[in-house]
């Protein structure tokens, strides 16, 4: 029955569609790769984000213990803190989603030059605590390999200000492939931000050695 029914639809119809599967829709095939992987940078970019609030708000005494170790703002307030960054972050998460790709770039990358400003003060204090970034999920000691993970974070928010369309846009066009795409992204955005963060505890840990 199988070889009856190739012959009725023909090999060329066969070779159509399994283009058209592998590709998800033939709108994809139509659909300009920049434009596509622009569009798709708020997925991952959402993420972070809200691995990150979410990380704090789950352990909002571990983050307020950290917030207290900063010295930046009195103790009594770091729990406020701890409670408000976390929402925050959640909060752009959603905007990220919500938002046209400008906007959302937008808001992500001053949020990330604000975080690493903080970074920067901290590191001119000689402060070298746990930086509370992502909790224990993703572990990191305040330096510069946080400083170039934050840069690194930034990247598709760079990409995703040039996005001449929504990610919802494309994801509509062909779901798919964009899921794949967006999700694949998203896993190697963290383990390079594990990586970046690991290495921080090591020069930490070099650093303690050379000065023992």
């Amino acid at each position: 029955m199988l070889l009856d029914r190739l012959e009725e639809v023909g090999w060329g119809g066969v070779r159509a569609g399994l283009r058209q599967t592998i590709l998800g829709y033939q709108g994809w095939s139509r659909m300009r790769w920049s434009v596509a992987l622009l569009g798709l940078q708020a997925l991952p970019l959402a993420a972070v984000f809200f691995v990150s609030g979410i990380s704090k708000l789950s352990r909002l005494e571990e983050t307020a213990t950290t917030i207290r170790g900063y010295g930046l703002i009195e103790a009594k307030f770091a729990w406020a803190a701890a409670f408000l960054l976390g929402t925050v972050e959640v909060a752009i998460a959603v905007t990220v989603l919500a938002s046209p790709p400008r906007l959302a770039a937008s808001v992500a990358v001053a949020v990330l030059l604000g975080f690493t400003s903080v970074l920067v003060v901290l590191l001119a204090r000689g402060v070298r605590l746990d930086c509370g970034c992502f909790g224990r999920s993703l572990p990191s000691v305040v330096s510069w390999w946080t400083v170039a993970r934050n840069g690194f974070v930034a990247w598709p928010a760079v990409l995703l200000f040039r996005a001449p369309q929504p990610w919802h846009a494309t994801v509509a066009s062909s779901p798919v492939p964009s899921l794949i795409i967006a999700s694949t992204e998203t896993c190697a955005l963290f383990l390079i931000a594990a990586g970046l963060g690991l290495n921080s505890i090591a020069a930490l840990e070099d650093e303690a050695v050379s000065n023992a």
